[in-house]
């Protein structure tokens, strides 16, 4: 995951963890900008809801309770892992099996994974 929406999440989390509910919701919001050009369209669709949640918690200064929060923290979880940990997974066992092709194509012993 590129390090600025880590970044945000990481202080959205930090947030959250001391009950400071609007900066959380703000800090996820700000991870979620950072994410928006980067997913698919059916993830797109979650977006605004944790974009409701930072601007009212910024603007408009509602509190949203914990399990809101939360909520919201565990979309941009899934989303990241949609797009960035699930995909590097595949290229990583792609990856693997490859190498394991080559090495028996040139002789190798193929080892097992």
């Amino acid at each position: 995951m590129p390090e600025p929406i880590r970044d945000r999440f990481r202080e959205g989390s930090l947030c959250e963890g001391v009950a400071a509910y609007r900066g959380a919701a703000a800090m996820y919001r700000a991870a979620v900008e950072e994410l928006r050009g980067q997913l698919d369209e059916d993830l797109i669709d979650a977006l605004p809801e944790t974009r409701m949640l930072g601007n009212d918690s910024v603007h408009d200064g509602l509190v949203y309770s914990p399990e809101e929060v939360a909520d919201v923290a565990e979309l941009i979880v899934e989303m990241t892992e949609t797009h960035y940990v699930t995909p590097a997974k595949k290229a990583a066992m792609r990856e693997a099996r490859r190498q394991r092709r080559d090495a028996h194509k040139n002789g190798g012993a193929p080892t097992a994974p």
